[in-house]
């Protein structure tokens, strides 16, 4: 006789498992910043309604649920504002719940400052000519001078840039090379 009861017992705990609910919970926002700049301040966090069955929505508790964001490096500003939306949640793999509601749907971020500079190219071409040429009229870099953009102080690290050296060999009077950029290195 005692049996019976906890048989209604269990099935009672299996149903209501079964059961449609909802849950909110508190989900950071992770930004990823481009390369050589960073994130200040504490991510904010969102609160996300979660609905699904009561089993599931209880795994939720015991794993991670991350929303993530990829910062793109067009970016120049010092705050930027992120829309969010429910595709942007990860929610963990073996966990059947949906997401109703995030809020706020929009939060900010605040990334270091960027800095610009104008620096002169110089290029680092040395040309040697044939016995019986000349070299007539110099070399012309175009542009002259180019703008560097980064974090904190590192664009007045550099006080000028160099191009890639062409290959120069013996050309037509009338020779315009296009040179590679090659990436500035920064004063000791």
């Amino acid at each position: 006789q005692l049996t019976l009861p906890l048989r209604a017992g269990l099935l009672g705990v299996v149903a209501s498992a079964e059961e449609p609910g909802g849950r909110v919970i508190g989900v950071p926002v992770t930004a990823q910043p481009p390369r050589g700049r960073s994130i200040i301040g504490a991510p904010p966090e969102v609160n996300v309604l979660f609905t699904g069955p009561r089993r599931e929505l209880m795994k939720l508790g015991a794993t991670q649920v991350s929303l993530t964001r990829i910062v793109p490096d067009t970016v120049t500003g010092r705050t930027l504002t992120l829309e969010l939306t429910p595709s942007d949640l990860e929610i963990p793999r073996g966990v059947a719940v949906r997401v109703l509601d995030i809020e706020p749907r929009q939060v900010s971020i605040e990334l270091d400052s960027l800095q610009e500079r104008a620096v002169p190219v110089h290029p680092e071409v040395r040309v040697q000519a044939d016995i019986g040429s000349d070299l007539i009229g110099g070399l012309q870099v175009v542009p002259g001078i180019v703008r560097l953009s980064g974090p904190a102080n590192l664009p007045s690290r550099f006080d000028s840039v160099s191009p890639l050296p062409p290959p120069l060999t013996p050309a037509p009077a009338r020779y315009r090379p296009t040179l590679a950029q090659r990436t500035p290195r920064p004063r000791p």
